[in-house]
């Protein structure tokens, strides 16, 4: 069936929907596995974060797991993000602010771990230029598309007069020599849009 979705979306789907059909006993076995096993932690943290996530009663078909076993699958994918996190990998995973939101609302804890983990990535220059191109998002209107870095995005994980304090840090030459990529980020965070309907306060 053909589908607007992104490719992560319809993976995700896919084993989420294929694990939903395993017998109860063989689902949290081969979930711990999908977990471990994964060269990405991607898909394995959307289905841990939505089975954990608060649903209305017309969607408790996504309550896949017990009430003990999200306990346990939470513990072992918080495992993995540590090891990501301190390989320098997570950083290079798509759909990394993501995965960070993902991350912080496992617990009082998660969160705390996400903002050192941060603090850390943005103590370089070539961190903070990782960040800033991870926040850049396309946005499509029917009166012409655009990419803007969302302010409250960036709030929702850490400082954002940190990270402005950082940036205007930057020195002249710095700047001359980053990549299109890395100069559109920064172009995008200095000028942020005033005439978006979802970052108005």
């Amino acid at each position: 069936m053909f589908s607007f979705d992104d490719v992560s979306t319809q993976i995700y789907r896919i084993s989420f929907f294929g694990l939903k059909a395993l017998p109860d006993e063989s689902r949290y076995e081969k979930t711990i596995a999908l977990i471990e096993d994964s060269p990405s932690v991607r898909v394995p943290l959307r289905i841990v974060a939505k089975s954990m996530a608060e649903q209305p009663k017309s969607y408790s078909d996504y309550k896949i797991f017990s009430e003990s076993e999200n306990t346990s699958l939470k513990v072992k994918m918080l495992e993995k993000l540590d090891a990501f996190a301190k390989s320098g990998t997570l950083q290079n995973e798509p759909e990394f602010i993501r995965i960070l939101y993902q991350w912080k609302t496992f617990d009082d804890d998660a969160g705390k771990k996400v903002e050192e983990y941060i603090k850390s990535l943005i103590s370089t220059n070539e961190g903070l230029m990782t960040f800033l191109e991870a926040c850049v998002t396309q946005v499509l209107s029917s009166s012409g598309d655009y990419k803007k870095i969302s302010p409250k995005t960036i709030e929702g994980l850490c400082s954002l007069e940190e990270i402005k304090n950082k940036v205007e840090l930057l020195s002249p030459e710095y700047l001359a020599q980053l990549s299109d990529k890395s100069s559109e980020a920064i172009n995008l965070f200095k000028n942020p849009r005033t005439d978006d309907i979802f970052d108005e306060k």
